[in-house]
Formats: structure tokens, sequence, C-alpha cells
């Protein structure tokens, strides 16, 4: 089929179904016809990356990618709608359990929200995932990069592999290496492959007088497939159904309350005193590894289904508390006013929200709320 003919039918498609959903299948009908030309954007064209408006539109990866790009982009569209089609689904149906938290601390931090999807391509949006290089978690982070971005790791919590907290890591990475490369398809790159992988190689482009964008450096194989297959991913995932991905089992949307509890309390003690499954809240809190909250430190704000905050004081048949609060287990038996001490806290107020008297015994395996 000859461009001028594919021009033809694109105006067609274009009036029926949309621009947007127009441009994904461009990408598919491309691959027997002449490539768009495209010229590509200076690096300080794109230096801040407030003025991107929409990077990852598909109207901008035409006006910016070159020739090559574009077709190693229809491969990887090819690839997943084909030979990995299952693989990508589940990962689609996984996606929708974070995607609007993620876009959420993008947008917040300034940054396109397509980045969001960059799970896809990492983990298939599942928190368990381990790579071969012990990378950890939806968003793969390895142990000393997940150090400098404040992902820190304990033999009780490892905070690479919550969703949420590396998602912020992420962002502050990403931002970190965009202002360092100018442009995302480098900051992409070096994000797979680390950044001083990419800077070397661009400087032995510049030696070589050769091109320093992304699609003209020699990286690692991995790299060099990354972009391209993200690029492939967002188009995908923001159209589905333009490419025959129907009937996705889509998980609902991440949401839970959060409660203080003290340092060292254990799920399973706690899962049974509110009535709730105990894989909930591990599901909830995957950073934490030993089934308890780390025993030191400061209150531990817990992950808990969603509604079952407010449901606290009836099922432990105190009063009301206060605004600020925490949970403190009982592990043997002491009185409220040896918890009181032990905290120091006012008894006082421990007995009146619990509704206990001061010489009461308590016995292991219950819960007191200690204003705080």
């Amino acid at each position: 089929m000859s461009y001028p003919l594919h021009r033809a039918v694109g105006v067609r498609l274009a009036q029926m179904v949309g621009l947007a959903v127009f441009l994904a299948l461009v990408f598919l009908i491309l691959a027997g016809g002449s490539p768009i030309p495209s010229p590509v954007l200076k690096m300080e064209e794109v230096a801040q990356p407030t003025k991107d408006t929409n990077p990852f539109s598909l109207i901008a990866l035409h006006k910016r990618l070159p020739a090559k790009a574009i077709a190693k982009v229809q491969r990887f569209v090819h690839y997943y709608g084909s030979d990995h089609k299952r693989g990508f689904e589940g990962s689609l149906a996984r996606s929708t359990r974070y995607i609007e938290p993620f876009r959420k601390i993008f947008r917040q931090n300034g940054l396109p929200e397509e980045l969001a999807y960059l799970p896809l391509i990492e983990s298939g949006f599942d928190h368990t995932a381990v790579s071969p290089a012990n990378a950890v978690g939806v968003w793969q982070f390895m142990e000393a990069t997940g150090k400098r971005f404040d992902l820190d790791a304990t033999q009780w919590a490892d905070h690479k592999r919550d969703p949420l907290q590396s998602a912020q890591a992420a962002a502050r990475y990403l931002k970190y290496l965009y202002q360092m490369f100018g442009n995302w398809e480098l900051a992409l790159a070096a994000y797979n492959a680390g950044e001083g992988s990419v800077r070397r190689q661009i400087k032995i482009n510049k030696k070589e007088h050769k091109p320093t964008r992304f699609w003209d450096l020699d990286l690692p194989q991995e790299t060099q497939g990354y972009v391209p297959a993200f690029l492939a991913a967002v188009i995908i995932a923001k159209n589905p159904g333009a490419f025959d991905f129907h009937r996705i089992p889509f998980q609902p949307e991440l949401v839970f309350d959060q409660i203080k509890v003290h340092p060292g309390t254990s799920l399973a003690q706690l899962a049974g005193q509110m009535e709730i499954s105990l894989e909930d809240l591990l599901e909830l809190n995957p950073s934490l590894l030993s089934g308890m909250v780390p025993p030191t430190g400061e209150p531990y704000l817990l992950r808990i289904p969603n509604g079952m905050k407010a449901k606290i004081p009836g099922k432990l048949g105190s009063g009301k508390p206060g605004r600020d609060w925490m949970l403190y287990p009982i592990t043997k038996k002491e009185t409220p006013e040896d918890v009181a001490t032990f905290l120091r806290a006012k008894s006082a107020s421990i007995l009146k929200v619990n509704q206990l008297r001061s010489n009461q015994e308590l016995l292991p395996g219950r819960f007191l709320i200690i204003p705080l």
C-alpha cells in the first residue's frame, strides 16, 4: 500500500474513530509504507519538565521520533499484541490498582503522567517482582539506587517493595535524570542502565562526532529495547481496545485507611483483633518482611482496609478517640497504669478513651487506643 493511499485511508479513519485512536493505529499500518518524516527536538528545547505539556502523546512522538525509532516502537506494539499478548493483558489488568495514585505522584512532581505506565515494562505492576539482578518491587529498584532515594531496607522492612513509596522515589529519580540529560528518551535509558552508562556512551559519540540522541547510542541491547518498549506500552495502555485488548479483568484501584501502631506490633494479632484477613494486611503493606512493624522508632503508619479505621473504637469497646492516636498491643498481663508508665503517657486519657479502671488487668491479645 502506497503512502498516499495510507493518507486517504487515514483521513477516513480519523473521521470515524478520532485522532488519538487513529494515530495509535498509524503505528501499526505504517509498517508497510513510508515512515513519517519527523524532526528531532534539540535537548535545550526540552530542558525543563514543565515545558513538555505531553511529550508522550502520539502527536508529540510522531513529531519527535526519527523513522528508525518509529519502526522499533511498531515492533513492540506488534509483540505486545501478539506473542506477549497474554502477559501484557495481565500487566494491564494489574495496572489499574496503582495507575491513578502513580499519576497523582508524577503530577505533583511536575512530570508527565505517562511515566506512571513505566511498570508495564519493569514489573508488570507486580509488587512481588524480583529481577535476576535482584531489583525488587513494582518500580524495580536496586539496593544502591533505593538508598539514594530514601528506600531503606532492614530485616523488618524493605521500602523498595512498597508501590507508593517507590513511586515517589521513581518520580524523584526520573526528574533528576531528565534534568541531567535534557530529554525523556535518554532519561528513561538511564533509569534502565544507570546514568553512568548513558553518559559514557554520549561522551564516546561526541568524541567520534556522532549524534548523541538515544537512538544513536551504542547502549546495551536491553536498554536499546527499553525505550521503544515503554513507548509502545504507553500507546497500547491509553487505547487498549484499538489493539484488540478486550474484556481485561482490571483490578480495582488501591484504597485504604491508615492508622498508627506501636513499634513491634504483630500483624497477626492486629488482624485477629480487627477480624480482618492477615493476607489483606500483608497485601496493603508489602514492605513489611517479618509479619510485624519495625520494633524501634516512631509509631508506624500502617495501611488497613478502607473504611476500617472508623470501626476500630467499636471493635475495641472504647470511646471515640481524638484526631491523633495509636494502637498499642497488650502482649503480657498488665494494667492501664503499667501501659501509661511504659509509654510515658497520661493515664487519665488512656482510661477515658478505653473506658477502663486504673487497676483493671489487661490480658494479652487486646489493643488499647493511646491518644497522642
